[in-house]
């Protein structure tokens, strides 16, 4: 059984062939007095059975490039991260990737949000966006939960609900994006409570530009060449760019509606 001595279960995504990482994030929990446990991240294999399945021909509709073996590898250690925080008996989650570095107040700050607010869903403790609207701020501490201008694709640390989680995991039996599109595309359609805490209570490792899970699974990507028979190759591209914006726009707004709706103060609020 998965345990842990704070309000919420840590846990942090990791090659286990990625020792020096592992390693640092060891380090720094230690100082900050973070109890972390590892997900070992899944190097994708197509006759692997996973929590979750590409629709392959779903997502040749909209475009002829395939899911990359990284971006698979990403996907499927984020869910099997999930369904290990539901094996447990606690109520939120955070879910990291290696290439982390925790600001000294993480582990307060994340019990004040959690024992300060409720009506979120999902919280993502780093945002690369600017800060677009405030929902609410949080007494005594200078954190915000706030909806940003340019919605992060990044999913580099976030904290969840179980609901948040069982969600996720019924809707991903199939999928046709990348990670980061797909989480937010489940939190669009499932009426999932999707936020940022501002300002942010990690951020990247300077020395490491991306998890070793991207790292590991790399491989080259098809390159994709428009033939004289395929001429809506240009109009596939135009109306994805078009689609992609759209949906960004209409995520946001919804977004907005639903953390002012629903994120309220809780119990120890002053």
């Amino acid at each position: 059984m998965l345990a842990s001595t704070h309000a919420f279960l840590h846990l942090v995504i990791n090659l286990p062939s990625s020792s020096q990482r592992r390693t640092e994030v060891l380090e720094q929990a230690h100082k900050l007095n973070l109890s972390p446990q590892f997900v070992d991240g899944e190097i994708f294999d197509e006759t692997k059975q996973y929590l979750g399945v590409c629709d392959k021909k779903r997502r040749s509709k909209f475009t002829s490039r395939p899911i990359g073996r990284g971006e698979h590898g990403c996907l499927v250690s984020h869910l099997k991260a999930l369904d290990l925080f539901l094996q447990s008996d606690y109520e939120y989650c955070v879910i990291c990737e290696d290439d982390v570095n925790f600001e000294e107040s993480f582990l307060d700050d994340v019990q004040y949000v959690i024992s300060h607010t409720q009506g979120w869903d999902i919280l993502k403790l780093y945002n690369e966006g600017n800060k677009f609207t405030t929902i609410l701020p949080l007494p005594d501490i200078d954190k915000e939960i706030c909806i940003a201008k340019k919605i992060s694709w990044g999913a580099l640390c976030n904290l969840y609900t179980r609901k948040a989680a069982e969600t996720i995991l019924k809707a991903s039996k199939t999928y046709i994006y990348t990670w980061d599109p797909h989480l937010l595309n489940v939190a669009i359609n499932h009426d999932l409570v999707f936020g940022n805490v501002f300002p942010n209570l990690i951020h990247p490792n300077e020395h490491n530009d991306h998890s070793t899970i991207a790292e590991m699974n790399a491989q080259p990507m098809p390159q994709v060449v428009a033939t004289v028979e395929d001429f809506h190759a240009d109009w596939k591209i135009y109306w994805l760019g078009r689609f992609k914006v759209w949906h960004h726009s209409f995520g946001k707004w919804t977004m907005q509606r639903r953390l002012q709706r629903h994120v309220r103060l809780s119990n120890g609020a002053k």
